[in-house]
């Protein structure tokens, strides 16, 4: 992974045109990359507006019934929405990315 600047991402497992990651969520994003279950990450827009800025972090991840290895990831802090689009090596490690996207956002409620 090569860092362009800060709150940027580009090279390596990211694709797409956007690259900017919102503030806070960086290192959740640099978490996924060097999973080597991760094959490659689109980086989504940011969407502001609809919860109090004070609101807990929450991670979705929702799969593709066709493809079974592409994961649609929402990560929420706050009133910020980013999404993702996180593509698997094998459909079979879709079960040990779920059980990671859970580890982040229990770790990331803690506070750690």
């Amino acid at each position: 992974m090569a860092s362009v600047r800060k709150g940027m991402r580009a090279g390596g497992k990211f694709t797409g045109s956007h690259t900017t990651v919102a503030c806070g969520i960086e290192h959740i994003v640099d978490y996924l990359a060097a999973m080597p279950r991760v094959n490659k990450i689109s980086i989504g827009r940011i969407n502001n507006g609809g919860r109090s800025p004070e609101a807990l972090l929450t991670i979705t991840c929702v799969f593709d019934i066709k493809t079974s290895t592409l994961a649609h990831v929402g990560i929420r802090k706050g009133s910020m929405m980013q999404e993702f689009f996180v593509w698997l090596v094998h459909p079979k490690t879709r079960r040990c990315f779920r059980k990671v996207i859970k580890w982040l956002e229990r770790r990331e409620q803690q506070g750690r």
